[in-house]
């Protein structure tokens, strides 16, 4: 009766990752979503922004005027 080596299960599911790896990197450009780039508006956010809403620079301007 031959045992099993617990190490070489080990083994085998390490090299099932690196195979899993390998494809995933080998094929990457080749993705149908790799080519697609994501966009967003540029007033997407407009409503939201952490900037002060105060024009002190263009108060003093129009008072200078």
């Amino acid at each position: 009766m031959i045992k099993e080596d617990p190490a070489d299960n080990e083994d085998e599911a390490r090299d099932e990752e690196f195979e899993k790896f390998e494809y995933a990197m080998n094929f990457r450009y080749e993705d149908p979503n790799a080519a697609t780039i994501t966009s967003h508006a540029r007033n997407a956010l407009e409503q939201e922004t952490l900037r002060r809403q105060e024009n002190t620079r263009k108060l003093a301007r129009d008072r200078k005027l």
